[in-house]
């Protein structure tokens, strides 16, 4: 990665106005072809994350409640600048003043407007977990090896991937911890309306001696229940993801880093090739996926399409949160970020 200085503005709120184009050739389509189906036109506008004293601003993920309220999380130099808020008219840092050790932060999930949570970690590699309700608390008090990923129905019950092949579940009064038996990085967690909550970890750099692994793993009977896993370092064989998204069980997606895979009666079916690692929909007709080189694509219910923000910056896509008319896309720009807010265009 390059560092460079840069001297801006505090909010360089972005004045750009972009009209989104896509490809044409439908990806995956489905069988429906009578029923109507929502476009994918998108009016997008870009808004760049600085400020003149922080060398660094790096947002891992985003989340909201509405388009006027939507929060981002990750990392800088300076504490100051690793929360983000959007109230609809430009992006404001958020400090929340927590005392204890400096936290970076590579998740954020929520349920209202007073009700979500941010999983990180410590300069030592401790977990981190913050909840707010109207003000801010640290939840952890360092008793959580370092918090990767987080999901839940309620915050009372709450599931945080975490290093050392462990999750979490809270369910609003003490943590419990499951043992996947493996040394991973549970880079994902999420949840269906079932109910069902799936997990994917990776040995990553932990285990050099062994091949590039990922597993996949279903919460059963109190326990994470290993039911999948792929060498990556086989030709072929990169089906499970990065990340996942699913309203139920006929829309679980998996973006593997050269594909999108769903899952399909116990197997990963790849949906189509692209460099993607990131996912998240509102619902199953509205689902988002993005990764390197800017590369992003929208499902509408019926098909794929590849969409285009015109312009010349070509970098990875980092965090994605929708509803059913807007869509926010942090891009990573070396030191800074880049918030595209999507406006879905009328029919």
């Amino acid at each position: 990665m390059h560092f460079r200085i840069l001297f801006i503005p505090l909010f360089l709120v972005g004045l750009l106005i972009i009209s989104c184009e896509r490809d044409k050739t439908p990806l995956g389509a489905g069988n429906n072809q009578q029923k109507e189906y929502p476009g994918h036109d998108f009016e997008w506008t870009a808004d760049t994350l600085t400020a003149g004293d922080a060398f660094q601003i790096y947002m891992y993920d985003i989340w909201g409640t509405e388009e006027d309220n939507v929060w981002c999380v990750g990392h800088s130099d300076l504490n100051a600048y690793q929360i983000w808020h959007w109230d609809g008219k430009c992006w404001r840092n958020v400090d929340p003043k927590i005392q204890g050790p400096r936290a970076s932060y590579l998740e954020i999930f929520g349920f209202a407007e007073n009700d979500f949570w941010i999983a990180g970690y410590t300069s030592i590699y401790n977990g981190y977990l913050l909840h707010y309700d109207g003000s801010w608390h640290r939840m952890d008090n360092d008793e959580l090896p370092m918090c990767m990923s987080i999901w839940g129905s309620s915050s009372q019950n709450l599931f945080i991937g975490c290093r050392n092949g462990i999750i979490i579940r809270y369910d609003g009064e003490k943590f419990t911890r499951y043992y996947t038996g493996k040394n991973l990085q549970i880079n994902t967690v999420w949840g269906l309306k079932s109910g069902q909550v799936f997990a994917i970890g990776n040995n990553g750099d932990n285990q050099p001696a062994e091949p590039p692994m990922r597993y996949f793993y279903k919460y059963e009977k109190n326990k994470f229940v290993l039911i999948g896993s792929i060498n990556q370092s086989l030709p072929g064989d990169d089906t499970i993801g990065m990340d996942l998204w699913g309203a139920d069980m006929n829309s679980l997606y998996s973006p593997t880093g050269n594909s999108l895979t769903k899952y399909e009666n116990g197997k990963w079916v790849t949906q189509f090739y692209a460099p993607l690692f990131r996912i998240y929909g509102s619902s199953s007709n509205n689902v988002f996926t993005g990764g390197y080189g800017s590369a992003l694509y929208h499902y509408n219910g019926y098909d794929w399409a590849a969409l285009h923000f015109n312009d010349p910056i070509n970098e990875s896509i980092w965090g994605i949160w929708c509803n059913e008319n807007y869509v926010f896309v942090i891009q990573d720009l070396d030191n800074v970020e880049r918030i595209f807010r999507g406006k879905r265009k009328k029919e």
